[in-house]
């Protein structure tokens, strides 16, 4: 399940240009899946390609996963990321909607009803 896009995205420039080729296996980008295979995710895209040699800072403002993603300013770099949620890891299932919930939160995060 992919949430609803609220990853806030910072630029950190490094100041360098690149000092070797792109990777010629990604002439279009990278999509990066950095969920660890986590059912609730959000993705967000990524300015592309970079500026130059340096990182994006990626910070949900859902549930404050964090995540640092290096670029090149090349072809190869990446141009979205996929962030697990930290707050709605599937420790249970929702009974009615097969939804995962919250850690210790007594309600569906999808209709607000308590789980039994």
């Amino acid at each position: 399940m992919t949430l609803a896009n609220r990853i806030e995205v910072k630029w950190v420039d490094r100041g360098r240009w690149p000092q070797n080729p792109p990777n010629p296996e990604f002439p279009n980008g990278i999509d990066l899946d950095l969920s660890n295979g986590a059912i609730v995710s959000c993705l967000a895209a990524l300015p592309y390609p970079a500026k130059r040699c340096g990182l994006y800072v990626l910070k949900c403002e859902t549930c404050g996963q964090t995540a640092a993603v290096t670029t090149a300013g090349r072809s190869d770099d990446p141009k979205s990321a996929r962030l697990g949620c930290l707050r709605r890891r599937v420790q249970e299932m929702c009974q009615h909607q097969a939804n995962p919930k919250d850690v210790g939160d007594p309600n569906c995060i999808s209709c607000g009803k308590e789980i039994r």
